[in-house]
């Protein structure tokens, strides 16, 4: 017995019947006809039975109950299509990708960028050109202040002690001595810390490069170093006060030269 015969037996229906209702239903399910038949004529096979198989429900008003081919075309008729705006079911596999999980870990990162502000570049700029007009007119005034400071900072040398800051230039002396104290534990013990403008006194060469003798800033201020007759004899004959002395002799100055290097050395208290 066919399929088809052995679907319009169990059902009770003409075979034409059947297998224009199997044809129906394979179209609305998407499957075959033999298939809707062969599980229509095995009855051992439940879940793929039509629904015209499940009894219908009882009239709640009591009418008559429907006939076996109304059955039959009801299950024949296939589903209503869903309406266009309908809201498509959201699987669960898409809540977690909607919430931010991994669903594949080795699927490609997304890339997000940034977009760029053409207000923020032009504040940028602005604040930038405002700064350097700033310090273009503020920056003279701040010079001007150090200048003061230099002026007050001026040592009130004689016109002999002058003459002897340009030999003790020419003769080099910076290139050994230093004359700036500095705020640091090796120079405690040598006079008063050298403020800014100190160089506009004695000029800035001789602010020194190193210490291969002592510091000269305060020299005219302690002892012996603040005698006259004691500088001329360690300048002319320095192994005479000290046999370990690295003071070259300068000896082959002129009286007035010497008069003059020696005023200018006293005179830095």
């Amino acid at each position: 017995m066919s399929d088809l015969a052995a679907a319009a037996e169990a059902m009770g229906a003409p075979e034409e019947l059947v297998e224009r209702s199997a044809e129906a239903r394979a179209v609305a399910i998407g499957s075959t006809t033999e298939a809707i038949l062969t599980a229509w004529a095995d009855s051992s096979a439940p879940a793929a039975a039509p629904a015209a198989e499940t009894p219908p429900a009882a009239n709640p008003e009591g009418g008559p109950e429907p006939t076996e081919e109304e059955v039959v075309e009801e299950a024949a008729t296939p589903p209503a299509a869903t309406p266009p705006d309908a809201t498509p079911a959201i699987s669960p596999q898409v809540v977690v990708a909607a919430a931010g999980a991994a669903v594949n870990p080795d699927a490609a990162p997304i890339l997000t960028g940034r977009n760029d502000r053409a207000w923020t570049l032009l504040l940028s700029v602005t604040a930038l050109f405002v700064f350097s007009i700033v310090f273009a007119v503020t920056l003279p005034a701040r010079e001007g202040v150090l200048i003061a400071a230099e002026q007050v900072a001026r040592i009130p040398f004689s016109s002999e002690a002058l003459s002897g800051r340009d030999i003790y230039v020419r003769e080099g002396c910076f290139y050994c001595h230093t004359q700036q104290v500095r705020s640091v534990v090796t120079d405690i013990g040598l006079g008063k810390v050298s403020e800014p403008g100190s160089s506009i006194s004695f000029g800035s060469d001789n602010y020194g490069f190193q210490r291969i003798g002592p510091d000269l800033t305060h020299v005219g201020s302690r002892e012996p170093t603040n005698d006259a007759e004691w500088l001329e004899n360690f300048l002319t004959t320095p192994r005479t006060v000290s046999e370990d002395s690295l003071q070259p002799s300068y000896e082959y100055l002129s009286e007035a030269d010497m008069t003059a290097l020696i005023a200018y050395l006293l005179e830095l208290e």
